[in-house]
């Protein structure tokens, strides 16, 4: 979903609901003051659901995910087994995760996997956020971030290391120059041909919006009709 129709879409909604009387004092307030803001999700990822192509899994949850390599270095891993008799991890809500098999790969060798792009051309400036969950538990393995700007990769810091021995949430603010509409997102996995592997879930992107004075103040004026907000 674009980021400013979900954001437009929630300030047509918050205004919707009112009645005449509370929307006038509103919308006075609001375009006065054009504070008040929405956070909102941009793009999100369970790993609940994979798909095997070409012999190589992927996620298949309606994001198209990428992979660098055709085999199977990233996997899905679940509570019920784990790949190359590799331990489970615990900790967590939910069933499935994105893992990196390091015994599968040589010691020294990165693999990485990457999200579809995403829109952040419209967020409120150096309000962009990535959140997601870890885990890692012993060796020299670790993961890299690194953000897609339009034009080039940049590793984020800090690099994940091991020391994880159950999934934790992890934050990655996204600034300038990644407000872009075609942000991307790579988890480059570091191997150590050890006997542990890397988890990641819940993957969420996530940003305020405007204010909705912003919006309404760029309308036509209907707002019966969210086709003529601003963006």
């Amino acid at each position: 979903m674009k980021t400013n129709f979900t954001c437009r879409f929630y300030a047509y909604s918050f205004l919707k609901t009112r009645s005449a009387v509370s929307l006038f004092i509103a919308l006075v307030a609001l375009v006065v003051a054009g504070q008040v803001t929405a956070q909102t999700t941009l793009f999100y990822e369970s790993f609940e659901n994979w798909s095997t192509a070409s012999g190589y899994e992927l996620p298949n949850n309606g994001n198209v995910w990428t992979a660098e390599s055709t085999v199977n270095f990233w996997m899905e891993g679940d509570n019920i087994y784990s790949n190359a008799g590799q331990p489970n991890y615990s900790g967590h809500c939910c069933g499935g995760w994105a893992e990196f098999d390091t015994y599968w790969t040589n010691s020294g060798q990165d693999w990485y996997i990457q999200t579809p792009t995403i829109d952040l051309s419209n967020i409120s400036s150096g309000t962009g956020q990535l959140t997601f969950y870890y885990a890692n538990s012993n060796g020299s393995d670790n993961l890299t971030i690194q953000f897609y700007n339009g034009t080039s990769w940049v590793n984020q810091t800090p690099v994940l290391p091991s020391g994880y021995s159950t999934f934790t949430l992890r934050t990655y603010n996204i600034t300038s120059p990644f407000e872009t509409s075609n942000f991307k997102i790579r988890f480059l996995g570091y191997s150590d041909y050890g006997t542990s592997n890397i988890g990641v879930d819940e993957v969420t992107v996530s940003a305020t919006c405007p204010s909705f004075a912003t919006y309404y103040s760029k309308s036509t004026g209907n707002l019966n009709d969210l086709s003529t907000w601003g963006s």
